[in-house]
């Protein structure tokens, strides 16, 4: 088995330095070191507590930086504001460890996706999608419960997130900090993307639910209200019934 690489490169889509991750450059190696005891399922209180307060910083000093940037009227600046309090409110209420991890990696993958950069264009891979597919293939990246069936909710976007119910498997492309709320009600999530070290697998092993990434086209495939099973020894998501 390839040995994981949990330190990540300066620049570079997936790397440091991407946006404003740079206010607290400091402590990128205490990250990386979060995200490898995150990965083995550890909890360092000297660790996570100091980590806690310096992010905590940076949100703040984020705030700041981006009025005075974009000016008190700037383009897109409310909104943004908006998202980095309701963030901010996650931190207050964050007392346990596996808690405060989960309000670092938000806040690192909220900063990091603020640049004044230009966008470049993401060109979105095709896959075939057979008729009759019964059966998906994926990483397993947090193996909480060996099997795990539930009703699956396709959510692309926060007009999703009042669909999901206690119970329900939550099937999107990709998460991000915004998915918080729903990624609690779920109890397990399945994504057509992601990787070992990605936003939803961090969580997912923070609150200690089954979670697959990387199936490709689990939101093309799976409708709201199917049956399905997760299955974490074999990384399948098998449809059991489908929605009439």
């Amino acid at each position: 088995m390839a040995k994981t690489n949990f330190k990540r490169q300066k620049g570079g889509k997936d790397g440091w330095g991407v946006g404003l991750d740079y206010l607290f450059k400091k402590y990128w190696d205490k990250i990386d070191d979060l995200v490898r005891d995150n990965y083995f399922g550890r909890h360092n209180p000297k660790l996570i507590n100091p980590l806690f307060s310096k992010i905590s910083a940076a949100l703040d000093e984020s705030i700041a930086e981006m009025k005075t940037r974009c000016g008190k009227n700037g383009p897109g600046l409310k909104e943004w504001v908006g998202k980095a309090k309701k963030i901010r409110e996650l931190a207050a209420s964050s007392v346990l460890l596996s808690e405060k991890v989960i309000f670092i990696d938000a806040t690192v993958q909220f900063l990091r996706a603020t640049s004044w950069r230009d966008k470049k264009k993401t060109v979105e891979k095709k896959f075939t999608i057979q008729n009759g597919v019964n059966q998906l293939k994926g990483l397993v990246v947090s193996c909480a419960e060996k099997r795990i069936k539930g009703v699956a909710k396709i959510v692309l976007n926060k007009k999703d997130f009042l669909k999901i119910k206690r119970g329900d498997i939550l099937i999107t492309k990709e998460t991000n900090p915004d998915f918080l709320p729903a990624i609690k009600k779920a109890a397990a999530f399945v994504a057509d993307l992601g990787g070992l070290l990605c936003h939803m697998a961090i969580v997912a092993r923070e609150l200690k639910k089954p979670c697959i990434v990387d199936t490709k086209i689990a939101t093309s495939v799976l409708k709201d209200g199917d049956l399905i099973e997760m299955n974490t020894e074999q990384g399948t998501v098998k449809l059991i019934r489908k929605v009439k």
